[in-house]
């Protein structure tokens, strides 16, 4: 191939305007289908840091008629709507080379959605594999083409994506938990005013024959312009691509189905007034969030209370799910291990919660501390349900029954770093899948076999497994999902559990 040089300045100069990319999230070509007429279905991911008190988290009795724990207890309106599953296990998450305990949180994270063993490595040879939620919103993109947003990754807590966060891990794994590729992650926005102006662009949906629910004045203007603008890249990259060699080239093809991403939200917002099927009429705006952030990367923008930043995500996942802007949604409350908050507001005082509290060790002082740290978790996570509850779905039914939402962390235990026995709270009724209001514990029995998975309990339910059951309640043909060796499937099952008993 001839000598080419293209500097990246003359490329974005020749577009006309310096294009800010969001990381990838297309991973299948793009085709217009028909809008889909059942029920909308919600998956959603909201996750606390550094493990559970499990003995405060984990009900003794297993079947409908299990006792509430201290943890849960914030949650007890919602005990019918929900089911309490134990014993599941995130195996791909131990393997390691070495010290089983090198790299604990950001592995757990990393594999949390994926299933799939990371790459030891704190450079940019990041290698992962696509998470559940975006196989869903995949999925999604082609069958419901008129959502605005495929997916919607949220955070309490800015983090860096890249250096060493962990023994030689990657800060890509522990960061972050949406993976569209095995290289790709997504960055969760961390800026309520900045989520809250992607939903609204253009105007909420309204019901056919009312006005759309005020939107900027220069927003049609905007969305045209961002079109003319998508429309030069795309004409720019496919020039660009006869010069480039294979690796330029792959990447120049990942750069533009993000473009094309980019294009088909543009096209979403300049779509007709009226909305689609599927929105509920209660689709209504809320009050704009404060502009600024929590513990961001910049601090003069720290205008947020860590209660006063979960409860504004929780409002903007509530308007997502009512008005159907969105349909997969994964929230980090706080970077594990990093972890940034001092909880002494709920009279927790640690300048560093994961060494000083989540260390346990035994000690009853800093268990009861953990203990009040989850439960306030649990709170902030019984608003949110408290929010979809008394949403009205276009069927008829509440957002939350239409609704899948995991309430988890990345371990069990926070002193012991394994990767079993996962705390895992399963909320909403799958759109009438799922059977609720049980306690659903699988068997889990120590392995301390050879070999690098020493601890993982390989024998141990997978929670692919459960990510199975999620898949196929969105009608997805899928029966296995992940892998602990790259090549042999991890998950092989649903979880028959939650759909019988």
């Amino acid at each position: 191939m001839r000598n080419f040089h293209l500097s990246r300045r003359a490329f974005l100069r020749g577009s006309g305007a310096c294009l800010a990319l969001p990381a990838l999230e297309a991973m299948l070509p793009m085709r217009a289908r028909a809008q889909a007429t059942t029920k909308p279905l919600r998956f959603i991911v909201w996750t606390l840091p550094d493990g559970v008190r499990m003995d405060a988290w984990t009900p003794t009795q297993t079947g409908s008629g299990y006792t509430l724990t201290p943890i849960l207890q914030p949650l007890a309106a919602h005990r019918a709507r929900f089911n309490v599953v134990s014993g599941l296990a995130n195996t791909p998450a131990s393997v390691v080379s070495g010290d089983v305990f090198a790299g604990s949180h950001a592995r757990a994270t990393g594999a949390m959605l994926t299933q799939t063993p990371l790459t030891f490595t704190s450079g940019n040879n990041i290698k992962n594999g696509i998470s559940v939620d975006q196989v869903i919103a995949n999925m999604l993109k082609q069958k419901v083409p008129t959502l605005r947003l495929p997916s919607l990754e949220l955070g309490a807590v800015y983090a860096g994506a890249t250096g060493n966060c962990e023994d030689g891990y990657s800060c890509a794994y522990l960061t972050n938990l949406a993976w569209s590729g095995p290289t790709t992650f997504l960055p969760k926005e961390t800026s309520p005013k900045a989520v809250f102006d992607r939903l609204t662009m253009g105007g909420l949906p309204m019901p056919t024959g009312m006005a759309a629910a005020p939107a900027a004045a220069n927003s049609g203007k905007d969305a045209r312009y961002r079109k003319s603008i998508l429309d030069l890249v795309a004409g720019d990259v496919a020039a660009l691509k006869p010069n480039l060699g294979k690796s330029d080239r792959d990447k120049l093809d990942d750069y533009l189905s993000s473009v094309n991403e980019l294009q088909r939200r543009v096209e979403a917002l300049s779509t007709p007034a009226g909305m689609p099927p599927t929105t509920p009429s209660a689709c209504q705006a809320i009050p704009a969030p404060k502009d600024g952030t929590y513990l961001g990367r910049d601090r003069q923008s720290n205008v947020y209370s860590y209660p006063d930043i979960l409860k504004a995500m929780n409002d903007l996942i509530a308007l997502a799910c009512q008005c159907d802007l969105t349909r997969v949604i994964t929230f980090m409350s706080e970077i594990p291990l990093n972890t940034q908050t001092n909880f002494s507001f709920i009279g927790v005082n640690s300048s560093n919660y994961h060494d000083e509290i989540t260390h346990h060790g035994g000690n009853p002082q800093k268990l009861m501390g953990m203990q009040t740290v989850n439960t306030f978790y649990s709170q902030q996570f019984s608003y949110l349900l408290d929010k979809l509850a008394a949403m009205t779905d276009a069927d008829g039914s509440s957002v939350l029954d239409n609704s899948i939402i995991l309430f988890t962390s990345e371990f069990g235990d926070g002193d012991n770093h394994y990767h079993y026995d996962l705390p895992m709270l399963v909320a909403g009724a799958a759109g009438g899948r799922f059977k609720t209001g049980r306690h659903i514990a699988y068997p889990s029995t120590p392995d301390r076999g050879a070999g690098a998975m020493e601890t993982a309990r390989r024998g141990d339910m997978p929670l692919a497994n459960l990510y199975i059951s999620v898949m196929q309640s969105f009608g997805m043909d899928v029966s296995t999902f992940g892998s602990v060796d790259g090549t042999t499937p991890y998950g092989t099952k649903p979880l028959s559990e939650l759909t019988t008993g």
